[in-house]
């Protein structure tokens, strides 16, 4: 049989032509991909450096004897790690911003090493400027008394977690937030809830051992309801914690996710949103350790939030639950991970990741209009389904 490819005289094949053509268009794609990303990460540079020079300053007024209770370390400490990172970060915004010198940093490993070393310096200098009580941002009350220095070293931090999140998208082609959606419906949500969770974490236990501990010795003595609302914010943080972490290994460790794991997950969601509900009343109030604008103060509206946002995505799911109860059989039957509603304004259920595409498919059968209000084909063929 005569082969189907044309050679030409000169010896050139088709077929070689049309792969080196596809070659191309990919290469070109992704080059037309990183420099995307690269620009992307051209303004948040730009505001480290503007925010690395308000922390610097900051920190240099707090060295100078500004706050004259805290640890002379400490002080030394952020304006030492604040004038590293203003130094580099002039430096990384010098070279993306020349037209010849760009090639050297946009994108490499270079730029990777930086941001991730970037990021270590920064954690030292929010944890050494913004913690409760000790902190060099804050008073003995816990409140901000220098807001350059608590605002801009937070800003920096997540500056460099922002940047991080980028080069990790262009460099290694990871989308984060893409992958972290991907893998269960609700999963980012339960992530804040653990980051905010720690931070409280962190913020209640700096105020129990410096005001409520029996070997601390505060300025003004707390009130035995200071110190129980205080150990109110360490339960209530430990708890978001220890349940968030739950929730998000059950997601990733199963494929399929059955009614009962729903279930489950939603009544954590609202204990949780009820002890958060009362707790918030008491500490943040003026009497509580949140009261004072601080850590403490945001990380627990952080964590309500983020308990409110995943309770009312547990809602809308149960209510489609509810509606199509009869497709589901038995309370043990596996459910995909639904997400809210991306596709369709009418629905909370959406799984990209399962069907490949945003196409929802009928439960019911060929013949049978689907819950989504069209003759969408069933996934399984006929009218059968069966459930493993």
């Amino acid at each position: 049989m005569e082969s189907s490819i044309y050679t030409d005289p000169s010896g050139f094949d088709s077929s070689e032509g049309m792969a080196g053509e596809t070659t191309g268009l990919a290469e070109d794609s992704d080059r037309e991909y990183k420099e995307k990303c690269r620009s992307s990460r051209l303004p948040i540079w730009m505001f480290l450096f503007l925010s690395s020079l308000v922390t610097l300053g900051s920190a240099m007024e707090a060295a100078d004897g500004t706050f004259d209770t805290k640890s002379v370390a400490d002080r030394k400490w952020a304006v030492a790690c604040s004038t590293i990172t203003f130094i580099i970060t002039s430096i990384v915004l010098l070279l993306l911003l020349s037209p010849v010198f760009s090639v050297f940093m946009a994108g490499t490993k270079l730029e990777g090493c930086i941001i991730f070393t970037a990021a270590i310096f920064w954690s030292s200098v929010v944890s050494v400027s913004t913690t409760p009580i000790t902190g060099l941002a804050i008073d003995e009350m816990g409140a901000i008394s220098y807001g350059n220095l608590y605002y801009f070293s937070w800003s920096s931090f997540l500056c460099t977690l922002m940047l991080a999140v980028s080069y990790i998208k262009s460099f290694y082609f990871i989308d984060i937030e893409a992958e972290m959606e991907a893998r269960g419906a609700r999963i980012a949500q339960w992530t804040y809830l653990f980051l905010f969770g720690m931070l409280m974490t962190g913020a209640s236990s700096a105020i129990h051992d410096n005001i409520c501990a029996s070997y601390a010795n505060p300025t003004i003595p707390p009130t035995p309801s200071y110190c129980r609302r205080t150990t109110l914010s360490l339960v209530l943080s430990i708890g978001a914690c220890c349940i968030s972490v739950l929730i998000i290994g059950i997601k990733l460790a199963l494929s399929s996710y059955s009614r009962n794991y729903f279930m489950f997950e939603a009544y954590l969601s609202l204990i949780l949103f009820i002890g958060f509900a009362f707790g918030i009343a008491f500490i943040t109030s003026r009497n509580g350790p949140g009261g004072p604008i601080g850590n403490l103060y945001y990380t627990t509206w952080g964590s309500v939030v983020s308990i409110t946002l995943i309770g009312c995505s547990c809602f809308a799911e149960y209510q489609n639950l509810k509606l199509s109860s009869s497709s589901y059989g038995a309370a043990g039957d596996f459910l995909p991970q639904y997400d809210a509603g991306t596709y369709d304004p009418q629905s909370t259920i959406n799984t990209p990741s399962l069907y490949g595409d945003n196409t929802a498919p009928s439960l019911y059968g060929d013949n049978t209009p689907s819950m989504y209000g069209d003759n969408t084909p069933s996934m399984y063929g006929d009218a059968s389904v069966e459930f493993v």
